[in-house]
This record gives structure tokens, sequence and C-alpha cells, in this order.
């Protein structure tokens, strides 16, 4: 049994527990989208496309094995070496404990991981504490989409966030980037530029 926080790439058989996530109101306010039905084949679908999709990860977050929340590492682009993410913890109690000590996990992955040179984070208006966590962990905010996406008949903006894997060098470190690796179960090869 693996102990401390662990992220597991999300298989065919995590779409149950996916749904049930995506339906609880406290995640599904802040999403981009919404989920009209518990269609468990159309989640099992979804889940099989993103896994084929190179442009896409995503990760069941654990703590001692039992899940958490759900993370995303979308709109990679290998080329021009930056993509986004996603994520939410399920829990109001897990949102307070684990909230914080998210961010070298996420960015570790982003930067030494996947490779990448940026990293950009889009959060739905209202979501007024992750908003507050992007700037408190010193994340460039570069913008607002006006009208963004549309909920229940109305219209929201969407706040665009970005960090450099050069200013992330200067963040405060909780873990070694290989403890963050290693909680993907990816081994660090050779990128070394700590």
């Amino acid at each position: 049994m693996k102990s401390g926080i662990s992220f597991k790439a999300v298989q065919i058989d995590d779409a149950a527990l996916i749904l049930s996530w995506r339906q609880d109101k406290d995640v599904s306010k802040y999403m981009f989208s919404d989920v009209d039905d518990m269609n468990i084949d159309r989640q099992q679908a979804w889940i099989d496309s993103k896994n084929e999709d190179v442009t896409y990860q995503h990760y069941i977050m654990r703590y001692d094995e039992e899940p958490f929340g759900y993370i995303s590492f979308n709109q990679i682009d290998w080329s021009n070496k930056h993509c986004s993410s996603g994520s939410y913890i399920v829990s109001a109690h897990d949102r307070r404990r684990f909230g914080g000590l998210l961010h070298n996990y996420f960015s570790d992955y982003i930067f030494y991981g996947l490779g990448m040179n940026k990293s950009v984070v889009e959060i739905l208006q209202g979501n007024d504490a992750v908003i507050a966590i992007q700037k408190r962990l010193k994340l460039r905010h570069v913008g607002v989409f006006k009208d963004h996406v549309i909920k229940n008949g109305k219209f929201y903006d969407v706040e665009l966030f970005e960090l450099l894997e050069a200013d992330y060098r200067t963040h405060p470190r909780l873990q070694s980037i290989e403890k963050s690796l290693a909680a993907y179960d990816y081994e660090r090869n050779d990128y070394d530029n700590t």
C-alpha cells in the first residue's frame, strides 16, 4: 500500500466514481460543463477517448490510496511546450487538508514530467477561493475571457493565469521533484533544471 499523496491514471473502471463526483453540486458549479445524466456508458466512452488523446492526461488524486479528487493536464502542446490543467477536490474537508499541498505535485509534473515551459489555469468566475490560491501562489493573472462559458442559461467569465517554469523555480518547495514525480509513478530521467 502506497502512503501519502499519489496520482492514479484514470481507467474505464473509474467511470462511476468520476461521474458521481461530477454530479456533486460543490464540484459541478465550477466545472465548464455539466453532466446531465448518470450515463455510465457515455462516461466510459469519454474516458476511453481521453486516454487515447495525446494532448490529455488525467489522474485520480489519492491519499493513502483513498480517492479524493481529479486532475487533468489538457491542451498539451508538445511543440510549443505549454498545457492547461484543471482539478477538483470533492469534499470541503479534503480541500482544506490538501489544497495548499498540491501545487508542487501539479507543477513538478507539468514542468519536469511533461517537460512544459508554461502552465495555464482557467478558472470559472465565482470560484473565488481557487482564484485567491492562484494569486497567493504568484501565478500571473493574464486576463479574462468575457462571457466564455454558459451554465444554466447564464454566461460566465473565465479568469486566466499562467506560470512559467523559470518563475516556478523561485516558488517554495514542500517536497523534492523526485517525490512529486514518484507520486505519479513517474521516474525522472535526464531533465534536471533545479
